[in-house]
């Protein structure tokens, strides 16, 4: 295992666990594309999303940090993007960040990342929860986590976030 086969080592696990599961569950194919190229850029991503996941104040402050660092490292990495928007989303209602710092360094994260990859289940699925937090109508943030589903109907994040805006609303 070394830095520069740690994504190949990846693929071939995920192939294999694809391979025993095929016509168990529906999965759909895999892209083959990884996240990023850069480990530190993925390691920075893993701690970030990990960090704002518990919705403590403290935590998500070093979230955003963390995922900072890791679009510093890659520019490119959508999803690190789209995780960053969804953190500054959650630090206005968890943590201590204004709604009038936050929101346009979340839609700067989330427009990037949607720009990089408009059709990941991921990117879309954080789209919807951004368009929540900036209350857009129900239709819109609901038809938002439908194209998430559409892209990956396992995504369960994208579930969850249409039931809780559906209840909600």
């Amino acid at each position: 295992l070394t830095a520069e086969n740690i994504f190949q080592i990846q693929d071939e696990i995920s192939k294999a666990i694809v391979l025993e599961l095929n016509g168990r569950i529906d999965l759909l194919p895999d892209a083959n594309k990884p996240l990023t190229k850069s480990t530190k850029a993925l390691e920075a991503y893993l701690k970030g999303k990990a960090a704002y996941a518990t919705r403590d104040a403290e935590d998500i402050e070093t979230g955003i940090t963390e995922l900072i660092r890791a679009v510093t490292l890659d520019p490119e990495f959508a999803v690190a993007h789209a995780k960053l928007a969804r953190a500054y989303s959650l630090a206005t209602e968890y943590g201590e960040l204004a709604s009038v710092n936050a929101n346009p360094r979340a839609q700067i994260h989330i427009e990037k990342a949607l720009a990089l990859a408009p059709d990941d289940s991921e990117v879309l699925s954080d789209y919807a929860w951004w368009l929540n937090s900036s209350e857009a109508s129900t239709d819109k943030i609901a038809a938002a986590f439908d194209a998430a589903i559409a892209a990956n109907p396992n995504n369960a994040d994208a579930h969850r976030g249409k039931g809780f805006v559906l209840m909600n609303n």
